[in-house]
């Protein structure tokens, strides 16, 4: 039974409370009324940047990030890839991958490959360079992994921001850098174990513009322009 002074009704079922803490509180479990949407007026203390959804307790964004994202928030903001939607920075590549799909509805498409050899991949890899009007690069010197095995990743060379390998004593004019400023999310991400190469290529590239002016020529292109 309803008690008479009960002055406070739920939009979504008419259920009627006493108190305003008691509406809210129904709210929030029956409705699912949470975030910037939740009836309760109060301030957001914490903003998923990978899924945007908030919280209002710093622990509960702690256990979201590591169940829902198994990242930490020591990478929060951290890092030098950054997105080229919104400015946001991660320090992984996936979080970023993530980023793209959750909050700007990016589809990035993947596709899986095994070499037997070196020549393979390489071979396979300079296809996809000149069909792609791309170009992929070393991030880092390859990772050594525990079982003998390496990991090697290859980064959209439109990734990042141009890095002069001079002293700045000259002036650099005239010099116009393939950079984007930002991480394009298209790279190939590959595994080295017993000869094998196992790739990973995610194709999609975001934040730049795809054309032949960009692009790399390959050895064999050069020369056989040069032979022109």
């Amino acid at each position: 039974m309803v008690s008479n002074c009960s002055k406070f009704t739920c939009k979504e079922c008419n259920k009627k409370f006493t108190l305003k803490t008691n509406l809210y509180a129904h709210m929030r479990k029956f409705h699912n009324c949470t975030g910037v949407n939740d009836p309760v007026p109060k301030t957001v203390n914490e903003l998923c940047y990978i899924c945007g959804k908030s919280f209002m307790k710093t622990a509960n964004f702690n256990r979201h990030m590591k169940n829902s994202h198994t990242t930490t928030v020591a990478t929060k903001r951290l890092g030098r890839i950054q997105c080229s939607e919104c400015g946001v920075k991660f320090r992984l590549y996936r979080e970023l991958r993530e980023h793209l799909t959750r909050l700007h509805n990016w589809t990035l498409e993947n596709e899986e490959c095994i070499f037997n050899s070196e020549s393979e991949f390489l071979k396979w890899k300079d296809l996809v360079q000149q069909k792609s009007l791309s170009h992929f690069v070393l991030d880092t010197s390859a990772t050594i992994l525990c079982d003998g095995g390496k990991k090697m990743y290859y980064n959209c060379h439109r990734s990042h921001q141009y890095k002069s390998s001079g002293k700045n004593i000259r002036s650099a004019k005239g010099v116009i850098s393939n950079k984007c400023g930002t991480a394009c999310p298209s790279r190939m991400e590959v595994l080295v174990k017993g000869g094998i190469y196992k790739t990973s290529f995610w194709k999609t590239h975001v934040g730049h513009a795809i054309d032949i002016g960009t692009s790399f020529l390959s050895k064999e292109v050069r020369t056989e322009i040069a032979g022109m």
